[in-house]
């Protein structure tokens, strides 16, 4: 179940972390976890508050790429809160 719910998100990165600790996950793959959770009880949108904060530049736009993705092909709703108002206006639509 883990492993799909992660394949709705990126087809690589569930191999890579499914059997993983969550203690031992980086802050981005964390994320990923906490986004493929609730996607995986059938949200149909997500919030997401300041979710960049700890996030390297890499990993931000790897972020993004996912929830760009998710809005598009699979219709979830995002409401994404940051004081980054160039954050903003690259996500919303």
């Amino acid at each position: 179940i883990a492993l799909n719910a992660l394949r709705l998100i990126d087809t690589t990165i569930g191999e890579e972390i499914v059997d993983q600790p969550a203690r031992k996950l980086s802050l981005h793959e964390g994320q990923i976890v906490e986004i493929a959770r609730a996607l995986s009880t059938g949200a149909e949108v997500l919030l997401l508050d300041e979710p960049t904060a700890n996030l390297t530049a890499g990993e931000t736009a790897k972020l993004f790429s996912v929830l760009k993705r998710l809005a598009r092909d699979e219709g979830i709703g995002i409401v994404f809160v940051s004081h980054r108002m160039r954050e903003i206006r690259e996500l919303c639509d």
